[in-house]
């Protein structure tokens, strides 16, 4: 059980992570058009459902932070799961 609950929570980490990498390297159009092939697959559909959620604000689209927060909240709802049932 430990094994499978630390084995989820690298996943999350490593989502969250990419997230952050794929956010900020569409500031810098050279490393966005490198990363895109690899990256789009994985976050770009999540995106795009938070986003019709949340409509941006303006010129502000707050769709990747809504989605960070929601990793984060299973994360911790996992922790807190897995140490309630411990």
């Amino acid at each position: 059980m430990s094994l499978v609950f630390e084995f989820l929570m690298w996943l999350l980490d490593i989502y969250a992570y990419g997230l952050l990498i794929y956010v900020l390297a569409t500031w810098v159009p050279p490393i966005y058009r490198f990363i895109y092939p690899f990256f789009s697959p994985l976050y770009k559909k999540p995106l795009e459902i938070v986003g019709r959620i949340i409509p941006p604000f303006g010129m502000l689209d707050f769709s990747p932070v809504i989605l960070f927060v929601a990793i984060q909240l299973v994360m911790r709802g996992l922790a807190f799961l897995y140490v309630f049932f411990l």
